[in-house]
């Protein structure tokens, strides 16, 4: 647009027509800022539309969700991670002779170069084990990490070891599954505000968290141990599991939707489509403690009886759906 109206600038600053002068009219340049002009007249118009669409609540969770979505697919592996000549594991060690290393700053825990801690423990001969994990806040003197044996965690060593953590003023996704899941959820729980009150948009990240679970639970989760290359135990990293990715993306939303029956309901539907894809009876033991949540929660806060009922029908189908009745 600023280019076009610049040309159209100097097109009009050659034109002459005057007493005592030859009349002059670039017939191709004004032919041409024409074109410009209609062509930007047009981007204008598609471009208007294309904000009114993207910032509709829908397309939003979509990209959200979307984003969320290839986070897992980077953050999770396809198949699990075995290891050859490994020894050593975490009941092996006593960490309460270990010795802490303090953070340097106060912030969020953005990344851990895991490759640069098992290169540093092997250097040093010992075991790191994290306390936090990326998305988690930490204040500058808390325990980052803990060095074993304690003898070996010199001033140099956790300042090398702080190194290898980076802390920063906010989230990011890039090693926080939690982060990506936390976005969906703040959209469902600011849709169900007092302000606001939509619950399609509250079902629709439901949706898609849904989708998401589905996708975690077909997958391994990274090794909390990681070993250098003779099989050794050097790090300890605190991972997050199944129990907590499923918590980060039900609990606010249950809680907000405590008077909502559309959207309680829709959480009992989504917890039954997982439960009947989820691969483990340790998984669905997880979605059953959800499902039961919910529906200890319909009972108490709906005051019709056949929005109690329908709740119950649900609940009845996460059972099913997770072999809990025949």
């Amino acid at each position: 647009f600023v280019g076009t109206f610049l040309y159209c600038l100097l097109v009009l600053r050659t034109v002459r027509h005057g007493p005592g002068e030859t009349a002059f009219v670039p017939n191709l340049s004004v032919t041409t800022a024409i074109v410009l002009t209609t062509t930007s007249l047009g981007v204008l118009i598609y471009f208007i539309h294309h904000v009114a669409t993207a910032i509709q609540a829908e397309n939003v969770v979509a990209v959200v969700g979307r984003e969320l979505d290839a986070a897992i697919r980077l953050y999770f592996p396809d198949s699990a991670r075995t290891h050859r000549n490994e020894t050593g594991d975490a009941d092996g060690f006593d960490f309460s002779t270990a010795a802490p290393v303090p953070a340097r700053r106060t912030g969020y825990l953005q990344a851990i170069d895991t490759q640069a801690l098992i290169r540093l423990a092997e250097q040093h001969d010992l075991l790191v084990r994290t306390t936090r994990r990326p998305g988690h806040f930490i204040t500058e003197g808390a325990p980052l990490a803990w060095v074993y044996p304690a003898a070996k965690c010199t001033p140099g060593l956790a300042q090398a070891v702080c190194d290898t953590l980076m802390v920063g003023n906010q989230r990011t996704a890039t090693h926080d599954i939690e982060y990506s899941i936390y976005q969906l959820v703040e959209v469902a729980v600011r849709s169900m505000s007092a302000g606001i009150n939509d619950p399609f948009t509250a079902i629709a990240c439901v949706d898609w968290l849904g989708a998401a679970i589905t996708q975690i639970a077909h997958r391994s989760f990274p090794p909390a141990c990681r070993y250098d290359g003779q099989g050794r135990l050097r790090l300890i990293l605190n991972m997050v599991d199944f129990e907590g990715i499923v918590n980060a993306a039900l609990d606010q939303i249950r809680e907000a939707a405590r008077d909502d029956v559309a959207v309680s309901l829709r959480i009992l539907e989504v917890l039954a489509t997982i439960a009947g894809q989820a691969p483990t009876s340790e998984q669905r033991r997880i979605l059953l403690k959800h499902a039961r949540m919910v529906r200890a929660q319909c009972e108490t806060a709906f005051p019709e009886e056949h929005d109690r009922a329908a709740a119950r029908e649900r609940y009845e189908a996460v059972m099913r759906a997770a072999g809990e009745v025949n």
